[in-house]
């Protein structure tokens, strides 16, 4: 078993009706595309018969998935299967029919609102013309109402100088509404955007390699992180490839062994990554967390919340 974790993140999408400012999506390469029904029935067949131990699945990605016109489809073929999904969205593409189905299959909505106005929600996210911060605010508020005993809804908060001002306010607002609120500073995307320093002590690895989620990119390639966002960390492809084949790759070994050693340096994409910063320096960047500590929460991923420590 090439991981420990009990999460299965599939990108259904790498599409997106959003241009935040935070985000690289001006030097992503890939292509944009959204993953076909077929290739994400293979995937949960092929999770259900070699992973066992999977019982969470997230519908997420370098992407908003409800860009794919057929994610309900999506979403009630994985709560057929999985004990958990968690969903990562910009909420913006939903009507209120679409979250009471969401309500009915989903176990987690995590949702990306960096701002409390609508002038710094326009500022940050850059959403289309018809596209609302009323609005999205009031379809958050109906979730948080009408969801069920054991579902959460989750906010994220990045704090930039865009929206520093309304930080506090925006904590005081939500904090006691949400079933948690996790404020960070910007993480860096590899040589995508560079928002935080390495620091001198960095740690031989983030964890990823042995214990992060199993991430599967739209067109069916299994990648290593998370914030490898162009997929230069490939380590297989499910469309001709088992999942045992993928995780005994030579790709596969390559990192995990350059992690385990402390020699993660030797890969171009890690020698500037700064999740590889230390206890102290990653836990600076969280400024508010409604539930963790920041010494525990840095050491989690930020779905399952399972430890790569």
């Amino acid at each position: 078993m090439f991981t420990a974790t009990h999460e299965i993140r599939i990108e259904t999408s790498t599409l997106c009706n959003y241009h935040c400012i935070v985000c690289p999506r001006d030097r992503f390469v890939r292509k944009r595309e959204v993953m076909s029904n077929e290739l994400f029935d293979s995937i949960l067949e092929k999770t259900i018969a070699d992973l066992p131990h999977i019982e969470h699945l997230t519908i997420s990605g370098f992407g908003e998935f409800a860009t794919d016109k057929s994610w309900k489809y999506k979403i009630e073929k994985g709560a057929s299967l999985f004990k958990k999904v968690h969903i990562i969205t910009n909420l913006s593409l939903f009507d209120f029919q679409d979250l009471e189905f969401l309500l009915r299959h989903v176990s987690d909505i995590r949702i990306s609102l960096y701002g409390l106005s609508e002038e710094v929600y326009r500022k940050i996210h850059r959403p289309p013309h018809d596209k609302q911060y009323d609005e999205l605010k009031e379809k958050v508020l109906f979730l948080i109402d009408k969801k069920k005993p054991g579902q959460k809804i989750l906010l994220n908060y990045i704090d930039i100088p865009e929206n520093n001002h309304q930080t506090g306010k925006w904590i005081n607002f939500w904090k006691d509404k949400a079933d948690l609120v996790e404020v960070w500073r910007p993480h860096n995307w590899i040589d995508g955007k560079a928002y935080r320093l390495t620091c001198a002590h960095r740690v031989p690895t983030c964890g990823r390699p042995h214990k992060g989620p199993v991430q599967v990119q739209a067109d069916g390639t299994v990648n290593v992180c998370c914030f490898d966002y162009n997929g230069e960390l490939v380590i297989g492809d499910l469309k001709t490839m088992s999942f045992s084949e993928v995780f005994n790759s030579a790709g596969m070994e390559k990192i995990q062994k350059y992690h385990k050693e402390g020699k993660a340096d030797e890969l171009p994409q890690c020698r500037v990554c700064d999740q590889r910063n230390c206890q102290d320096c990653k836990s600076e960047q969280m400024l508010f967390n409604s539930k963790f500590d920041r010494e525990q929460r840095v050491n989690l991923t930020s779905t399952e919340y399972e430890n790569l420590s």
